[in-house]
Order: structure tokens, then sequence, then C-alpha cells
């Protein structure tokens, strides 16, 4: 399941952000969205805008009312003043609030949590049999979720675990992607730090001073302050490439690409 992010959804989060939230708000908000997928009529008749508000918000003051906290029934309630088109579009909109209010809450410890779901993401990428295994729509979703829980170091902030469970079946993102969708979490928590991320891939990890000139380049550029997130691929020989959003600066020099000159080069010398 993915859904895309509508205007409506945008100017909930926006008008959201201002909600003071609890160190439990977010993983409230991430299940109470399991719990209306799970329940498509309940979904419906919260957030069909052709009911009454006034019932509607009865109907979710009955039932939430004692099993979530006040910031997260703040939020819910704003989205049930919004006329969505599709009940879906709350959905992904509660879910994306979700994670902003999580990582909002765990900002002390924001670069671990980044560099920690950038290498969770390169483990599973780099495993073909992990990744199947984690995207097989077929294994009950709390054992691959559990799964991914295995991988996380000791001692991480909860907030690893937690997004990580999160990305392998992501209303916003799409279940199919789970490298991506931390990827995107990472780039939210730049984001909400006024920030871009740029993802960078080299063969080596790049030095203070490398990794200072590249993000005030970048900075130059886009006319933001940019969070590197290092990548090492064993395919690239040299350079950099870096994408930011749909973006791509590609610099690198690869492996397949050096081998495919050299056998240019050999039929060539053999003619």
């Amino acid at each position: 399941m993915s859904v895309a992010i509508s205007n409506q959804a945008q100017a909930l989060i926006q008008s959201c952000d201002k909600v003071t939230a609890e160190a439990s708000t977010g993983a409230e908000l991430f299940g109470l969205v399991d719990l209306l997928i799970d329940n498509p009529q309940l979904c419906r008749g919260l957030f069909d805008s052709n009911g009454s508000l006034e019932n509607r918000r009865d109907l979710a003051k009955q039932i939430f009312s004692e099993n979530l906290g006040e910031p997260a029934c703040e939020i819910l309630d704003a989205a049930l003043t919004v006329n969505w088109n599709d009940p879906r579009e709350a959905l992904a909109a509660l879910e994306v609030q979700a994670l902003r209010v999580q990582l909002r809450c765990s900002e002390a410890d924001i670069d671990e949590i980044t560099q920690q779901l950038a290498a969770l993401s390169r483990a599973v990428r780099n495993s073909p049999e992990l990744m199947a295994t984690i995207t097989d729509q077929t294994i009950d979703l709390d054992a691959r979720r559990d799964l991914i829980s295995e991988l996380v170091p000791s001692g991480s902030p909860e907030t690893v675990s937690l997004l990580a469970r999160r990305a392998i079946n992501s209303v916003v993102f799409g279940s199919v992607a789970f490298s991506e969708n931390l990827r995107n979490y990472a780039t939210a928590s730049a984001d909400i730090r006024g920030r871009q991320l740029a993802l960078t891939t080299v063969a080596k990890p790049l030095s203070d001073r490398q990794r200072q000139s590249l993000s005030l380049s970048l900075e130059r550029l886009y006319e933001r302050p940019t969070d590197l997130l290092e990548i090492i691929d064993p395919e690239v020989i040299g350079g950099v490439r870096v994408e930011i959003g749909d973006e791509v600066i590609d610099g690198t020099i690869r492996a397949k690409l050096n081998e495919a000159e050299h056998a240019v080069q050999s039929l060539n010398e053999e003619s």
C-alpha cells in the first residue's frame, strides 16, 4: 500500500507541527495508522467528509480517548476536520506526522539515528537474501519487523528500532522499498532541522576536509545547509555521486565501466 501526500495532507502536517508532542506520541500515531489499516470500515467512518463532523468526533472520542495521549488526540482531531478525497490520504498524513513527531522528540540523538538508519539501509541493500525476506509479503509482518529489530545494534536510540520496523510497511512510501523508506526518514530528519540531505556514494569514507568542502559547495549551490549521508560502494573506483531529492550529480568511476573500457581496448588491439 502506498499513498501520495496530497495538498490537504501537507497543510495538516504543517499545522500539526505546532502541537507539543510527548515522547510516546509518535508511536501512538503509528499504532493508530496500523489500527485503521486493519479496520477500513472504522477508517471510513472517521474520515468520510460526507458524515457529520460532530458524529465523527464522538466516534473518535469513544474509541481513542483512553488509549491515546492528549497530543495524539489533538492531531487526530485536526485530521477529522479536513475534507479528504480518500480516507487513505488521512492515513498518509497521520503517518508522516508520526514520523516528524518521533524525530523531533529524538532531536538530541538525531545524528546517530540518521547514521544508524543509513547503515541498516546499506546492510539490507547489500544482502539480496535479506532484502527478499523483508519485502516478502507472504511472511507475517510482525515476523519481518522482529527480524529487523535483531539487526539494530544494542544500545541504539529507541527511535532507530521504531523507524526500522515501520519502514517495512509504510503507508506513504510503500512496502517493497525498505532501504528507500529509511532514506526518506533520514531526509525528513534533515528537513525538520531546516537542512537538506545529500546522499553521497563514494569508494571510501571522505576525509573531514573533503566532507566540509562538499557540504559547503552544495550549500552554496542549493542555498540550504546540507547534511551528507555517505554510502560506500565497492563498485566505485573514484569520484563522488551526489543525490539530493530527484537531482543526481554523478562523478564516479565504476569498476564495471573500467572493465568494459579494458575489454573494448583489447578488442581494438586484436583487430
